[in-house]
């Protein structure tokens, strides 16, 4: 079974049950419910930095990612990929949210936990002793070209993004060089 049809009641249920602020981005309670009276925050922040909301139909509970659910309620369609426009996964504005397909949402992410340039697609090359830029264009990873200036590193990986990343291009480069 397709994984949005499984999931639609749940999503119709949270329409019923949720008030959704496009400005805000915060789900409130339009019924009292599990001890939480109407009005209250109806959604909790996982330990992954995404909102979930807990939604029970027949007796059966799901977490429902609160940006699904707000394009849901602002759409009224099953969303495929969304993503966070400013990389804050727990930034539900509409105004943040935009339908995507996986390689744009991965064009649109923070750096790994192990870059250690502070650059996404720029490292030190150890053993030729010189900065290289890379970057992923349709599931291949493309050399840019290497220096020995960080900087002009960057300028490759920059120029990159502007090309094949467009508006989903993260431009990370927070006081590297102006860009």
């Amino acid at each position: 079974m397709n994984k949005n049809k499984e999931l639609f009641p749940y999503y119709k249920k949270g329409e019923e049950l949720l008030n959704y602020d496009a400005n805000t981005g915060v789900f409130t309670r339009k019924v009292y419910r599990g001890g939480q009276p109407i009005g209250s925050i109806a959604d909790n922040k996982h330990h992954s930095g995404y909102k979930n909301l807990y939604i029970s139909v027949n007796g059966k509970g799901k977490s429902i990612a609160s940006h699904r659910m707000a394009w849901f309620i602002a759409y009224g369609e099953m969303p495929n990929v969304i993503d966070h426009i400013d990389m804050d996964r727990s930034n539900n504005k509409l105004s943040n949210l935009r339908e995507c397909n996986h390689s744009q949402n991965n064009m649109n992410r923070i750096n790994q936990k192990n870059n250690t340039s502070s650059r996404k697609g720029v490292h030190w090359h150890k053993r030729d002793q010189c900065w290289m830029a890379i970057i992923t264009v349709n599931g291949k990873q493309k050399h840019l070209g290497s220096t020995k200036s960080f900087e002009e590193a960057c300028v490759l990986r920059n120029d990159a993004e502007i090309k094949h990343h467009g508006e989903f291009m993260n431009n990370n480069l927070k006081g590297v060089i102006n860009a």
